[in-house]
Order: structure tokens, then sequence, then C-alpha cells
């Protein structure tokens, strides 16, 4: 069973603001990373592996639980920038908004990303479809 990082938390009895105090880390900056808000890649080493070894888990897990920024999909990748998740169609350089970060869009972002490319795909097609009728 997959358990998200609010869960495993949870688990062992912490809350943010204890496994703040555990940690030595600052409330805010704990805070952002497990909602969400900072990615597991801007965070320092050293917190990420304070959080490891307090919740008894290996830095690798960590970051998998926690690793918002690197969601696939057939079609690109779902990043985390700015509070924002971003869509970043493969074999471009364009990040498309989705979303602001929170623990709700978490849950349905990589649907959101699935009707934003459903919603391009169509654009250009209705847009190709519109250009083999000239309007003279």
């Amino acid at each position: 069973m997959h358990m998200d990082l609010k869960k495993l938390i949870k688990s062992k009895q912490y809350d943010i603001k204890s496994l703040s105090i555990k940690t030595g880390i600052p409330y805010s900056t704990l805070n952002d990373f497990v909602n969400g808000k900072t990615s597991v890649y801007k965070m320092q080493y050293g917190y990420v592996k304070k959080i490891s070894d307090i919740l008894g888990i290996s830095v690798d897990k960590l970051v998998k639980l926690s690793d918002s920024e690197n969601i696939s999909t057939y079609f690109g990748k779902i990043i985390v920038k700015n509070k924002s998740y971003y869509l970043n169609l493969t074999g471009t350089d364009n990040l498309l908004y989705l979303c602001k970060v929170n623990s709700f869009n978490k849950d349905y972002v990589k649907t959101l990303a699935e009707w934003e490319y459903e919603y391009i795909k169509n654009k250009e097609k209705e847009e190709k479809w519109i250009n083999t009728f000239p309007l003279s």
C-alpha cells in the first residue's frame, strides 16, 4: 500500500510542529515541504536526512513519498515551480500552468494535466481542420 508523507508522519506519532522541534527544521520550511509547496529537490540535504532518520526510512523512500515534482505521464512531466504545478510536455521546453500547489490539488494534478493535454490536442486538431478550408 502506498503511504503518502503526511500519513507516514502521523503513523510515527508526529505532526508537523513536533517533527519541526525534533529535527530542528523551521516549522514553515517543514510545513511547505510536507504540503508539497517546496520540492524535495530544493530542500537542504541535511534536512532531508534528518526527516528520513526520524521517520525511520531511507532518503530514497522519503524522496519517492514526497516527489511531486517528478510525476510522469505519457505526455510529459508535472513539475512544481513557484508554488504551482506545471505540465512540461515531452519534447518541448514549454511549461503549461495547471494549478496552485495545495493538498487538495496534489491528489488531482495528474488528472488536470491529462485534461490540459487533451485540450491542447483538440485545439491543434481544430486549427488544422479550420486551416484546411480557405475563407476566400
